[in-house]
């Protein structure tokens, strides 16, 4: 896999072990070796977002969907195990839905993946910046799967997470998510210079998610090197509490995916 600083080069990457989704292939919409991206996060292991280029994108640095449908089909050609491949993901270098031709790139993909790999689950995971738009939401629809990002219950919260590179608040988020039936929600808890777990702003965020009633919840901490040096992580058994507190208090499946010890 070739990457720069955390950035891929390349449109299709993988197949990867994924602690979430098996054995996984992923999709990177975004332009070579650049964040774009309507947040910037300082957990995220692609480093900070390059805020000019998220704020007024250059489309022609995308690739074209012919270009993406191309690649699936030469990788999952060429490889002997296509069989064996759980997901399709899209993630890569920043927000997926951000792709000019976001809507035919996943109606291509899940014509590929139905030709060559029927088994694989189409998977999205998304910030949720994108979701006033109507043909991104009937893009995530396609999908198998629509993973959405709350990492944040309040105004100032959001912006010490994800810091948006555009105008949103917590309320427009969550309305927005709310349009996405089924969806799985994704929340990543830090500590350090920003800490997300204290129990009132968890209990915010609880609020937040009976709200949105997510098909489940994904709960996780930061496991790759962070953009931000001030970002750590969270204990397994904090991560725990949290996911059962949200099961009594809001009835929302949780998963927790605690973070892998790292040798040496």
């Amino acid at each position: 896999m070739s990457k720069v600083q955390g950035l891929l080069r390349s449109i299709v990457f993988g197949p990867v072990d994924s602690r979430r989704y098996g054995v996984s292939l992923g999709i990177n919409l975004l332009p070579a070796a650049r964040k774009v991206c309507l947040f910037d996060c300082p957990y995220c292991e692609c480093g900070r977002t390059d805020r000019d280029l998220s704020a007024a994108p250059d489309w022609a640095l995308f690739p074209p969907a012919s270009a993406v449908l191309t690649s699936l089909r030469e990788r999952l050609s060429e490889t002997a195990h296509a069989r064996a491949i759980d997901a399709i993901t899209l993630a890569g270098n920043g927000e997926p839905t951000l792709h000019p031709q976001f809507l035919e790139v996943i109606k291509g993909l899940a014509a590929a993946r139905d030709a060559l790999c029927p088994q694989a689950r189409i998977i999205v995971l998304s910030n949720g910046s994108t979701l006033q738009s109507e043909a991104v939401r009937e893009g995530l629809m396609i999908a198998d799967e629509r993973v959405i990002k709350i990492d944040a219950a309040t105004d100032e919260m959001l912006h010490a997470m994800n810091s948006p590179v555009c105008r949103l608040t917590i309320e427009e988020l969550t309305a927005n998510i709310r349009q996405i039936p089924t969806c799985v929600t994704q929340t990543m808890f830090i500590q350090g210079d920003v800490d997300n777990t204290t129990d009132a702003h968890v209990a915010a965020w609880i609020g937040i998610l009976a709200q949105i009633r997510p098909h489940a919840a994904q709960i996780y901490t930061v496991e790759r090197r962070p953009a931000s040096p001030g970002v750590l992580p969270v204990a397994a058994e904090r991560l725990r509490e949290i996911a059962r507190w949200l099961r009594e208090e809001a009835g929302v499946p949780a998963i927790v995916y605690e973070a892998t010890p790292r040798e040496g």
